[in-house]
């Protein structure tokens, strides 16, 4: 309607007459037809607005429960992952480093119970050096 409006700035018709237009042109396809337009419109509305949100989905790559110090084996991810941990022991620490042991980044670090995460932006080839006192659990989980 607002397009009939903006086109007919310079006609003569009035909006009252051109609302009436647009009334009559969807009085024809009538209650059926309104109820068939409008689910339409909110399928495609809810397809516009979730369908990335329901392709893209978090994949687990691993997850290592353990306690104390050790290494994991190496891993592959692609851009755009996280470390995440669950610490019921007393602290942690992980380290992120490449196939030949060289140090990429400080993965975490915590000193009391609980959980934590670390956001990884760079993919690769990597293993975690784990240090910690307790029980952890530690995921590696790739991003959409």
């Amino acid at each position: 309607m607002w397009y009939l409006a903006s086109y007919c700035q310079a006609c003569p018709l009035r909006e009252r007459e051109i609302s009436d237009m647009a009334a009559w042109a969807l009085s024809g396809i009538g209650e059926w037809g309104m109820r068939t337009l409008w689910v339409g419109l909110i399928v495609v509305l809810f397809l516009g607005l979730s369908g990335p949100a329901l392709a893209a989905e978090e994949t687990v790559v691993f997850e290592i429960v353990g306690n104390g110090q050790r290494n994991t084996r190496p891993f592959m991810v692609k851009d755009r992952w996280e470390l995440r941990w669950d610490l019921r022991g007393q602290t942690l620490g992980i380290t992120i480093r490449d196939p030949d042991g060289k140090f990429v980044a400080a993965g975490g670090q915590q000193d009391k119970q609980g959980q934590g995460a670390s956001y990884q932006p760079k993919g690769g080839s990597y293993f975690l050096e784990i240090t910690g006192v307790g029980d952890w659990t530690i995921t590696v989980v790739q991003l959409p």
